[in-house]
């Protein structure tokens, strides 16, 4: 049986998962979509998006030396801009998630 996601036609990529017995999830488009993706994966639920970023920030400030050169900003003010759950995560956030999670 086909899912729908929200009531419109597969793509051609939904239709090559559906053949491999998979199927696309949905994350709300917001600025958490990066932190609901990892939460899904490693909480098994996009509930925990938020706690998923305080892990994420914390890390990045135990590890200042490692994130601040790929920055254009001062890392601490970086961290206090992605506190709002409305800023999006980008590479150095995927990256600090990556060494967090393993």
């Amino acid at each position: 049986m086909r899912r729908r996601l929200n009531s419109r036609a597969f793509d051609p990529f939904d239709e090559w998962l559906e053949s491999q017995g998979l199927y696309r999830k949905q994350v709300a488009r917001d600025g958490s979509c990066l932190f609901r993706a990892v939460a899904e994966q490693v909480f098994m639920t996009q509930t925990e998006h938020i706690k998923v970023r305080a892990l994420c920030l914390e890390y990045m400030m135990l590890h200042k030396d490692d994130f601040q050169p790929f920055l254009e900003i001062p890392l601490d003010h970086h961290v206090f801009k992605l506190q709002d759950v409305r800023e999006w995560g980008g590479h150095t956030e995927i990256i600090a998630m990556s060494h967090l999670f393993q």
